[in-house]
């Protein structure tokens, strides 16, 4: 928050002094704001990339669907494929929707 003038311990215009240290205590204000900024950024990503799998535990799940699939021989199977393929679309496009809306919400 800017200091004013009526801020001055005389009540008048403040001298080079008291300016450089308003000035000096802005920029500390500001920077540390933008490491804030830049803390939360870090915890996200470390958050998204621990909480996402190998990509070969994701490639070896989409193969073991697609071999589900191919051995599927009635409704049921095919149906089980299916609704394994949306829960796994489901937590794979939750982290495109993160990463596009820019937050973890």
């Amino acid at each position: 928050m800017p200091v004013t003038w009526h801020e001055t311990p005389s009540g008048g215009i403040p001298d080079d002094a008291t300016i450089a240290t308003w000035v000096a205590e802005e920029i500390v204000l500001e920077e540390a704001e933008r490491q804030a900024e830049l803390d939360k950024e870090s915890a996200k990503e470390t958050d998204i990339t621990t909480n996402l799998p190998s990509w070969s535990t994701v490639g070896g799940k989409f193969d073991t669907m697609l071999a589900d699939a191919n051995a599927a021989t009635n409704l049921a199977q095919a149906k089980a494929v299916l609704i394994e393929v949306i829960n796994v679309l489901r937590k794979s496009d939750r982290v495109t929707y993160w990463l596009a809306k820019n937050s973890k919400t």
